[in-house]
């Protein structure tokens, strides 16, 4: 059959058929794979998909789109409790709920912020990556800066997740998507840029579609 390989941010190379099947290839050949197992929690990557696109008209083709794990890779040895791995992010309407992991606990040693990008400085203007809004989490105490109320803010039972709720309608949001990323602190306490311990993505921003 007819392959095709991909590769996500991580080097790791995928190889399908025209049916979707995923083949193992070496340098003796490929063989079609029966079942492939899922990346552990802390082995998250970006996949590309083909996707077959139709119109009315019967016209038929195909594009590319890039799917990203809400996580982050376990990368900072020794301070499990400032290392982001895992998140999430849903909305109904214009209010949002994000949620954040770590490997280790939420802990007061840390700050836990988020940051969203809105739009750009034009009316209606699609975000440009500058931060509009932040919401912090910091020894149990959850602020935001940007003109959101925090309407929920919640912490797992077993202290690793925390999640909190905002309604955009209150800085009147009118885009279709958001940009946003995550980011711990420790260290010099209110001060600004100094003593960040992890970014989740690294060096890079989620991009969210409201439903």
């Amino acid at each position: 059959p007819e392959l095709t390989s991909v590769s996500d941010t991580n080097g790791n190379s995928l190889v399908y058929d025209e049916d979707g099947i995923h083949w193992g290839c070496d340098d003796q050949g490929c063989i079609e794979e029966v079942s492939v197992e899922p990346a552990g929690p802390y082995k998250i990557g970006d996949t590309v998909a083909t996707l077959k696109v139709t119109d009315a008209e019967g016209g038929i083709g195909v594009d590319d789109v890039v799917m990203r794990a809400c996580g982050d890779a376990a990368d900072l040895p020794g301070y499990p409790d400032g290392d982001l791995v895992g998140c999430g992010i849903s909305n109904n309407g214009t209010r949002i709920t994000v949620s954040l992991e770590v490997a280790g606990i939420i802990t007061n040693e840390f700050q836990y912020r988020m940051g969203f990008d809105l739009g750009g400085s034009g009316k209606n203007s699609p975000p440009d990556g500058k931060t509009d809004l932040t919401i912090k989490w910091d020894n149990d105490n959850v602020t935001s800066s940007g003109g959101v109320t925090i309407l929920n803010a919640t912490k797992s039972a077993d202290g690793k997740r925390i999640s909190v709720s905002f309604d955009l309608a209150d800085v009147k949001f009118k885009g279709s998507y958001l940009l946003w990323n995550a980011e711990t602190q420790s260290g010099i306490q209110a001060a600004q840029g100094v003593g960040f311990a992890d970014q989740m993505p690294n060096g890079d921003l989620f991009r969210f579609d409201l439903q």
